[in-house]
């Protein structure tokens, strides 16, 4: 996916991580926890076990990420849990997340393209998304893109913020 932007060239690429050099799963990994809304541990092998990785390019310059991640049963199961919808996680295999644009690129649609990106990824499978109570501009992309509020906000386990459970239910598969 080729999209120009201001003059330049924005390249959106989604690979699964088994495709990706060891360099890009590093620079991916370092734009996650530069977002610091993630915990560390295990984080490597989190994003290897990834459905897809997108990375948004200028040039050679990876200035986002983004994510069609497979979470283990438990810590899906556990994320409806706490937005009160226990029993309904195994409709939703995978999740979009690791969102991250690079702050001097944002307000340029990147994270819209990225949202997108993740969601072209699941082929028309239900996914699920998870959001800071406080990111209402991350909200805005998720219903851009088909998903819905769901159950009630909750504690995050990460910080003293809140977090707000999105869903997208499957569309007719490809």
């Amino acid at each position: 996916m080729n999209e120009a932007r201001d003059g330049g060239d924005v390249i959106l690429e989604s690979l699964p991580p088994h495709r990706c050099e060891k360099n890009a799963i590093d620079v991916f990994e370092t734009l996650v926890r530069d977002g610091g809304e993630v915990a560390g541990a295990g984080l490597c092998g989190r994003i290897k076990n990834a459905h897809a990785l997108v990375f948004a390019r200028d040039g050679s310059d990876v200035i986002g990420v983004g994510a069609l991640k497979k979470p283990v049963a438990t810590y899906r199961d556990g994320v409806f849990r706490k937005a009160g919808l226990a029993g309904s996680g195994a409709l939703y295999e995978r999740e979009v997340g690791w969102l991250f644009v690079i702050a001097p690129r944002r307000g340029e649609g990147l994270g819209r393209l990225l949202t997108k990106a993740c969601v072209d990824a699941t082929s028309g499978r239900s996914v699920y998304a998870t959001s800071s109570a406080k990111n209402t501009r991350m909200h805005g992309l998720l219903e851009e893109t088909g998903f819905c509020r769901a159950g009630q906000p909750y504690p995050s386990d990460q910080d003293d913020d809140t977090l707000v459970l999105f869903v997208r239910p499957q569309t007719d598969l490809e």
